[in-house]
């Protein structure tokens, strides 16, 4: 799943992948955040070529690239760089990101999604807030005082098409069975249930 962002915003590239044996992770974590990149400030061309050579070491299924906003000419050059990969531009909106962003939360709290060691990922998905307006309207970001939601979108648009497959394991967080109130901050206890992922 492909963000673009420059000014305030990051360009952001997340993706998402079934596991391996060789991750070590229990029998019913399904899936795997398995790439993330995030980049403030960097010119959309030099995304463009940092993510193409990037994801050349991936077996790509399809790519999911927001085109709001400045998104649409980025995404149809990412088209053109990534040949033989299936590029598909989607425009997010309201209700999209309210199912996408429960999808996410549901797979976390069943234990079928594992993430990285990741410094933002787990923080931006936990400060995911859902709001409504006085006209009715929905709004699912990060608040402006707890930072941005880039990484958050990252996951939303690659957790349907489940675009690669690994050649090697990532490092997981210590306990896989966690949920979007968990995982920004060490859990005081296990579950009894819980089988954690080696560290």
């Amino acid at each position: 799943g492909v963000d673009w962002g420059y000014a305030h915003d990051a360009s952001v590239v997340v993706g998402v992948g079934p596991t391996v044996e060789a991750d070590g992770l229990p029998d019913h974590v399904e899936l795997a955040v398995v790439y993330v990149d995030e980049q403030f400030q960097m010119p959309y061309a030099a995304f463009i070529g940092r993510t193409a050579g990037r994801l050349d070491g991936f077996r790509l299924r399809r790519v999911v690239s927001e085109t709001n906003g400045v998104g649409q000419a980025p995404t149809q050059e990412l088209e053109r760089q990534l040949r033989g990969c299936k590029v598909i531009g989607k425009h997010t909106d309201a209700r999209g990101k309210e199912d996408g962003f429960g999808a996410l939360k549901m797979m976390l709290e069943q234990g079928r999604l594992a993430l990285p060691r990741h410094p933002a990922l787990p923080c931006q998905l936990n400060a995911l807030e859902f709001t409504t307006s006085e006209a009715g309207t929905t709004r699912n970001a990060v608040p402006e005082s707890e930072g941005h939601d880039d990484l958050a979108i990252g996951p939303y648009l690659a957790s349907s098409p489940l675009p690669v497959r690994r050649r090697s394991p990532m490092p997981w967080m210590s306990d896989a069975r966690l949920t979007l109130t968990d995982i920004a901050a060490p859990r005081p206890h296990h579950q009894p249930d819980a089988t954690p992922a080696p560290t």
